[in-house]
This record gives structure tokens, C-alpha cells and sequence, in this order.
């Protein structure tokens, strides 16, 4: 039994075992079931981006190719500071780029020089970036183009699964409820004789699970306040 904020993937998966009747052999089927439930959540239902600094100056390359961290799913986006927040890197999937040398120079391979002749600005009319980067998910890398000496902010989903049989994989207690539900609509649909009524009861069950975790992660009454705040305009009363 959970009494605590975090739970570990192992226990989750104990306990279901326990509620279940299942036995210690069943472990590694049901680890490797919630492994994909965690990847689901964390791709669809849990704002739980991590985020690593990579100083421009420390790429050794010298072509601007940052690869994706080993746990990476997908990029949510790369960013640098400016007054102490974070802005946006300008991700541009049109860019004409060179799959054999991986940048955007004319003078090597296919690439090409990108116009940068612009303002650096956000929101701004008619204005351009000079930072971008390419996404090559294939090659599980960014291309950044633009950048000088600077620090780069990258947020990205991870897998979050460590390779000690989910010992140590620590998780809100609150997935708990979500990967049981799709433990039991996986059993169901993975069984012999077919329980596909069953099956079609676990999933509603697990989708209302992930809404819940949804809700949770919501924005709360003062984040919605300062959102409205930070673009009021007082007008004059009549």
C-alpha cells in the first residue's frame, strides 16, 4: 500500500500483482507492459519535460549538431534566456539542409546559407530571427543555425525508464491508478480466449485515468490570472 507522494514503477507493478493474484513470473511481462503505459502518459497525458543546458561553444563538431539525450522520445524545444526568461529557439522544418554533412552552409554538401539579414525579435511585424534549429529525428540530432557563443536551453520528453527492473524509476503516486488500468486492458486483450468486452471496459477506465492526471497538470487559477494580466490594457472609464 502507497502512502507516500512517489511511488516506484517496481511497487506499482508489486501491487498490482498482489491485487491480481498474480505471481513473480508475471513480472517482467507486466514491466515491460508498463514501460509502454509510461511512454503513453508521458507523450500524451503529463507535462513532464526535462531540461539540459548545452553551451554553443562547447559543440565540438563545429557544425551546430546537438544529439538527442539517450532517454529522449521527442524535442519539445530549445531555448536561451534573455532577462531571465526563457525564449523560444525558431524551429524551421523548410530549411534546405544536407542530410550527409548535417548543416546549413553553401559551402559543403547540399546546404544552404540562410538569410538572417533581419531583426532579432518575438511578436515583432515584419521581423526575422537569426536563431534557429533543424530537428532530424531520424538521426536523432539538432542542427543549430545562427547561434554564437550562447548558453541553449533543450526540453525534451523522456522515457524515464532506468534499466534496474524499474527499481528505481520514481513516479507521482498518481500514475499508479493509470497503469494499473492499462495493465488490465492489456492482460484482456492479450488473453487466449479473447475478453474483448473486458478489454473495452479497461481502456474507458484508463482513459478516464489519464483525464484525471490531465486535470492535475492543468494550470491553476493564478497561472490563468497572470496570463490575462500580462496583456491587460486599462482604458479609460466613460
Amino acid at each position: 500500500m502507497d502512502t507516500e507522494g512517489t511511488v516506484t514503477l517496481y511497487q506499482i507493478i508489486k501491487d498490482y500483482q498482489h491485487i491480481t493474484g498474480r505471481n513473480d513470473r508475471d513480472y517482467y511481462r507486466l514491466l515491460n507492459m508498463s514501460v509502454m503505459c509510461l511512454r503513453d502518459l508521458n507523450m500524451f497525458a503529463v507535462d513532464r519535460v526535462k531540461t539540459y543546458k548545452v553551451n554553443t561553444s562547447e559543440i565540438t563538431n563545429e557544425l551546430g549538431i546537438i544529439s538527442y539525450p539517450s532517454d529522449c522520445i521527442g524535442v519539445y524545444g530549445v531555448f536561451y534566456n534573455y532577462g531571465g526568461k526563457l525564449y523560444p529557439v525558431t524551429n524551421r522544418q523548410d530549411m534546405i539542409y544536407t542530410d550527409s554533412y548535417g548543416v546549413f552552409d553553401s559551402d559543403i554538401g547540399e546546404g544552404v546559407d540562410l538569410d538572417s539579414d533581419g531583426y532579432n525579435g518575438f511578436a515583432t511585424r515584419g521581423g526575422k530571427n537569426d536563431y534557429y534549429y533543424y530537428d532530424d529525428t531520424n538521426q536523432r540530432r539538432l542542427v543549430i543555425n545562427g547561434v554564437g557563443d550562447v548558453t541553449l536551453w533543450i526540453q525534451y520528453v523522456s522515457s524515464e525508464i532506468d534499466s534496474s527492473k524499474g527499481e528505481q524509476t520514481v513516479l507521482p503516486v498518481f500514475y499508479e491508478e493509470a497503469i494499473h488500468n492499462y495493465l488490465a486492458w492489456k492482460e484482456a486483450l492479450l488473453h487466449k480466449q479473447g475478453q474483448i468486452n473486458r478489454a473495452n471496459l479497461y481502456y474507458t477506465e484508463y482513459k478516464k485515468a489519464k483525464k484525471k492526471i490531465k486535470v492535475f497538470q492543468s494550470p491553476t487559477l493564478e497561472e490563468y490570472r497572470d496570463a490575462i494580466y500580462s496583456v491587460w490594457r486599462r482604458t479609460p472609464k466613460r
